[in-house]
């Protein structure tokens, strides 16, 4: 009885708080020794390897800074295909071609989902877009309207006014700044930003404002884009979704609501002129038509549908293809006898007695693959060393699925590092290197069907507007080079930084000198404002 009593008192001293977790231990430990016995006698499922994860946040502490290059270093551990769990969000990445084929085009339909942890863009757009909308009739009209009517070749013939202007002020802003530091991201910026603005709006960037001039597109994108790179802990630990713990999702919300008062003055305007029955002369007059078809009535697409579709158009358009350009500048100015041979090329064809054209891109042997329109070698290598968003926008697994032999479960995020996958040394020699003449004798494009290259995506989810991007970037490239020579203080660094759009961290900055005589640039000038 002595010994009884001690024990009662005993276990009476000991805290009710360190009960409940050793009845906790205990439980788990019988359940995970039940689980093993139960299914001894059934077929076990592969499932990709992991490293070993943390309490609560799981592989969360692995991704800080830059997260592409972070997933690149455990493939190298754990192979190119691996499973992450962040926080409480299962999680697979793949590192190469092969699984980022069976991703994109096997198991299209499957993965083609948009994990719902997306709260930061879903907040900023205040509505469905399309980037970060899942598969269905509102997304496939979206889609329809862009690739067959806005990006389709027709449009973009039509559109070639815009870019001929625009490319001129750019051409014209270097050359008056010409002996001085011209920093190159900016200044191709602005001449993107007023292409894509005027063929989406009909108004050049820094025109498009609300009501009273209060704000303005430019300043909502730029802090739009510089949100939508950001990390939520609160959508992968459930229990800190309420806390806002980084105050993103405040952020965010300014963001929509300033894009609210911007975007529907844009829109209330345009319908104020809108003449019936005229065709449409940009992308809103494209969305107003949609949205007041009676064919698509049943999709009741409202004003918010339409500003959130602008805001997606103007977020995909703006940086991307500045990023490439900025980067393309920095790998030849960084490599002069590549720099030197790509001019070479362009006088060879074009001479000095004239300006490049769009027509002249396909008669550039070194600057472009000739079994591929219009896709300069170094824009080309540039893509794969540099790619603009480093890793693919997230998809969902919304039916179990295989990939590579692993066993992936419905409700797993799929990442595709489109970075890690432009430096497998399985498809590239010297793949830190920048050599564009690799691609010379190469079939390879960048339209989605070589993995080993994909900037654009890949299956039904390829970027749509992806002809205007190397349009716009490939131009710029060959006008700059071209039009100037160009020098640097130092050799550019090829330091990244990680965001939804990676750019350099040290922005470049280059010393423009003239190539051509007065006469011709005289010329260019005077033909613009005719």
């Amino acid at each position: 009885m002595e010994i009884v009593d001690w024990a009662s008192d005993a276990v009476a001293m000991v805290p009710a708080y360190v009960m409940v977790i050793a009845g906790l231990i205990s439980f788990m430990f019988i359940y995970t020794a039940f689980s093993k016995w139960s299914s001894g006698g059934k077929s076990k499922r592969r499932m990709a390897p992991s490293p070993r994860a943390l309490p609560i946040i799981g592989h969360m502490h692995m991704l800080w800074v830059n997260p592409h290059q972070s997933l690149y270093h455990l493939s190298k551990v754990y192979g190119p295909v691996f499973s992450l769990r962040l926080g409480s969000v299962p999680a697979l990445v793949v590192c190469n071609a092969e699984s980022a084929r069976q991703i994109l085009i096997t198991h299209d339909k499957v993965a083609a989902g948009r994990p719902p942890i997306l709260s930061i863009p879903r907040t900023c757009f205040g509505g469905p877009d399309i980037a970060f909308s899942s598969p269905g009739p509102y997304w496939r009209l979206m889609r329809q309207i862009c690739v067959t009517e806005f990006f389709s070749n027709k449009r973009l013939e039509y559109f070639h006014y815009i870019r001929w202007e625009e490319l001129g002020s750019m051409m014209r802003s270097v050359l008056a700044a010409a002996g001085t530091p011209v920093p190159v991201l900016k200044t191709v910026q602005i001449n993107n930003n007023n292409v894509i603005s005027r063929m989406i709006i009909g108004k050049r960037m820094d025109e498009c404002q609300g009501e009273g001039g209060a704000d303005n597109v430019v300043s909502i994108i730029v802090d739009m884009i510089s949100i939508l790179g950001g990390f939520n802990p609160g959508d992968y630990i459930s229990w800190l979704a309420s806390t806002d713990l980084l105050g993103l999702l405040k952020k965010a919300r300014k963001v929509q609501h300033r894009s609210v008062v911007v975007f529907q003055d844009l829109i209330n305007g345009r319908r104020a002129i809108r003449a019936p029955g005229s065709p449409p002369k940009d992308f809103l007059d494209l969305l107003l038509d949609a949205a007041e078809d009676t064919k698509h009535q049943e999709l009741k697409l409202e004003d918010r549908h339409i500003r959130a579709i602008l805001m997606d158009m103007y977020a995909a358009g703006t940086d991307t293809s500045a990023s490439t350009t900025e980067w393309a500048m920095s790998e030849l100015l960084a490599n002069p006898e590549t720099l030197q041979k790509a001019q070479e090329e362009l006088d060879r064809v074009i001479g000095r007695e004239r300006v490049v054209q769009e027509s002249d891109i396909p008669n550039l042997p070194y600057l472009k693959e000739s079994d591929i329109p219009n896709l300069p070698y170094p824009i080309y290598e540039a893509m794969r060393l540099h790619r603009a968003a480093p890793l693919l926008a997230p998809h969902y697994a919304m039916e179990d699925c295989e990939i590579s032999g692993f066993h992936v479960a419905a409700g797993t995020v799929l990442y595709v590092d489109a970075w890690a996958i432009g430096k497998d040394e399985k498809v590239w020699s010297e793949p830190f290197r920048f050599r564009p003449e690799r691609f010379q004798d190469s079939n390879i494009d960048v339209l989605g069907q070589h993995f080993g290259l994909i900037p654009f995506g890949s299956g039904r989810r390829i970027c749509p507007g992806w002809r205007l991007g190397l349009l716009n970037v490939e131009i710029v490239l060959a006008s700059l080079l071209h039009g100037f020579d160009w020098s640097v203080a130092e050799k550019p660094d090829m330091d990244e930084k990680f965001s939804i759009i990676m750019s350099r961290k040290n922005k470049l900055v280059a010393t423009p000198t003239p190539r051509l005589p007065a006469h011709v640039y005289d010329q260019y000038f005077r033909e613009r404002q005719a």
